[in-house]
């Protein structure tokens, strides 16, 4: 949260009174964990869930999203339910016959639609934006009394973290061995851990009580959205261990593992070739692409949870 904000001046002892979701063009992994640890934090907020969707890319499927933020007592806002800020008489619902999770959307010619959305006709425009903003203040303003005037403040369960080296040469979590930290895109200050052939070993140190799951967000890209082999980042397998003992332990198994990545059986995605079953012993396989096919020629995050 605190990044979000982009500020260092927030008290996290003051609780919030509305919270809004607005993330589902790029995917909805681990929405139900953040949602449930909003809700235990700030029993109190409003939470509203903005439906987005993409005029070229199409939307994907959030109805378990909907109905978690419904079960929450929160609301939803389907983005260009209408086409004005004041409903008319001239207004067309065109969510309606939206192909949930589909990759492709038919074109609509309705240069009032066209407007809300930018150049890219994937991102709202500025008169998009306008539109979200009228309605999210509508729902405020109709939440009216039942905001309480000393709002309570829940625990963070197991205690919570976010890391990122995104846009930073440091790392919260030390690189023990098998990685270096480059600058990969100089013009706008972008850093990544490059990770040795022989792996990479993060360490991290949870104070909290209890345990937590741990969710990794990494970037995706493909050359070719129908050709999983195009992707800009190769593969990973992913293990988390107590001890830096075990853990140089599991690295030396995996590192002389005979590996073999293929094709799954739909064509679209990849797995991992081995009579060993890695998934059983606790590793976590990530393939570097995109879960959405119609994303897959941008650079947009995936979401895993560990």
């Amino acid at each position: 949260i605190l990044t979000m904000l982009k500020t260092t001046d927030y008290d996290f002892r003051i609780p919030f009174d509305v919270i809004i979701f607005d993330f589902s063009i790029n995917g909805l992994g681990g929405f139900d964990l953040l949602l449930k640890r909003l809700r235990v934090r700030f029993p109190d907020a409003l939470l509203i869930y903005v439906d987005l969707w993409s005029l070229k890319h199409g939307a994907i499927d959030s109805t378990e999203a909907q109905k978690l933020i419904k079960e929450y007592g929160g609301e939803v806002y389907h983005f260009g339910q209408f086409l004005y800020e004041t409903p008319t008489a001239m207004d067309v619902n065109f969510a309606e016959g939206l192909q949930k999770g589909s990759d492709s959307f038919p074109s609509n010619e309705n240069p009032q639609v066209k407007e809300l959305f930018a150049e890219d006709e994937h991102h709202a425009s500025v008169h998009g934006h306008k539109l979200i903003r009228y309605h999210i203040a509508n729902i405020i303003e109709g939440h009216g009394s039942n905001f309480p005037s000393n709002p309570r403040l829940g625990p963070w369960l197991g205690g919570d973290f976010c890391m990122s080296w995104a846009k930073s040469n440091h790392s919260p979590a030390p690189i023990i061995s098998g990685g270096q930290m480059r600058e990969w895109d100089t013009s706008k200050g972008k850093w990544a851990i490059e990770a040795m052939p022989e792996g990479l070993i993060l360490e991290y140190f949870h104070d909290g009580t209890e345990d937590i799951p741990i969710n990794l967000h990494y970037m995706t890209k493909s050359e070719d959205p129908d050709d999983p082999l195009t992707s800009k980042y190769p593969p990973a397998m992913i293990k988390i261990e107590q001890s830096r003992e075990i853990i140089e332990q599991r690295k030396q198994h995996i590192s002389t593992a005979d590996l073999n990545i293929a094709l799954d059986s739909s064509g679209t995605g990849l797995r991992v070739i081995d009579d060993f079953d890695w998934a059983q012993d606790g590793w976590v396989f990530l393939s570097g692409i995109q879960n959405r096919r119609g994303l897959r020629s941008f650079h947009v995050s995936e979401t895993n949870t560990a």
